[in-house]
């Protein structure tokens, strides 16, 4: 998975292990610059460095609440790890969002610009013991560059990975501003749970807003939008 212009990135996909809490399984992460598309010629992607870790020590400092931090060789940064149990399963949720009447906080020269939106999706993770919560990103969308009705494509993803197999589990809805240094902009974000995400699929076509769900500004606690679901459903 590459995370384009971000020199802090936060990684969607994640990987499943067959680990024993009393083994010592040691893995090697590795970190590369996709050089795929730049401006200059270079014919493979840059080495950033890697890192030998074990997988034991990841998983015990996320039953703390805390990120496994490793340094990559020749100091070219950090990575912060994380580890959690997960039951595997054969169920997959599949989803179609839309965004309506977005607000649009790019307006440009002129007036003309408008809002690049994107979506990343969060599971919550509560960590009782040590008082502590954290929101794992699970799915980051496309940009569709200039528009306040944006349509994003069709996804698929397993329950498991998606929220667990805890279809009440909370999930985090947010809404950015796509910038082409990096630097994009939050527009806003919503709370529900899969549940609810599977409730409310729309009935009358993408503009049905009866079951909508409301983007607020994290500064304001104003409307910035809504969400329309066009398609969720369990497979197996």
């Amino acid at each position: 998975e590459t995370v384009k212009d971000n020199l802090r990135p936060r990684w969607a996909s994640v990987f499943h292990l067959d680990f024993d809490a009393e083994s010592d399984l040691e893995i090697k992460v590795s970190l590369h610059d996709d050089c795929s598309g730049k401006e200059y010629d270079v014919e493979n992607d840059i080495d950033m460095g890697d890192v030998l870790v074990q997988v034991n020590d990841i998983y015990h400092s996320s039953l703390k609440g805390m990120a496994h931090e490793v340094i990559l060789k020749n100091n070219r940064g950090s990575l912060k790890l994380w580890a959690h149990e997960s039951k595997e399963s054969s169920t997959r949720i599949n989803l179609k969002l839309r965004g309506y009447d977005i607000a649009n906080i790019e307006l440009g020269l002129l007036g003309l610009g408008r809002t690049d939106p994107f979506l990343e999706i969060y599971k919550k993770h509560d960590y009782l013991s040590a008082g502590k919560e954290r929101w794992q990103l699970v799915h980051r969308s496309e940009t569709v560059k200039n528009h306040l009705n944006p349509l994003w494509d069709e996804y698929e993803l397993s329950v498991e990975d998606f929220c667990d197999n805890d279809l009440d589990k909370s999930i985090k809805i947010q809404l950015w501003d796509w910038e082409s240094g990096g630097r994009h902009r939050i527009v806003g974000e919503l709370a529900t749970t899969t549940s609810r995400l599977l409730e409310s699929m729309a009935e009358r076509g993408n503009g049905d807003t009866s079951k909508k769900f409301t983007f607020t500004s994290s500064n304001d606690n104003e409307s910035v939008g809504d969400l329309i679901v066009l398609q969720a459903q369990l497979k197996e």
